[in-house]
């Protein structure tokens, strides 16, 4: 699953226990996501490699 807001996307999506991919184009990871387990990338273009 593919999420671009960290606060309604990625917690459902790691509480569920589906693989989670934050796409974060401004670069600023909130406080509370330091310890979830996810992938962050600044685009979808990595996600083509």
């Amino acid at each position: 699953m593919v999420g671009d807001t960290y606060e309604t996307d990625m917690p459902g999506e790691i509480n569920s226990g589906i693989k989670a991919v934050w796409v974060d184009t401004i670069n600023k990871l909130p406080k509370t996501a330091a310890k979830e387990n996810f992938l962050k990338v600044d685009s979808l273009y990595i996600l083509t490699k």
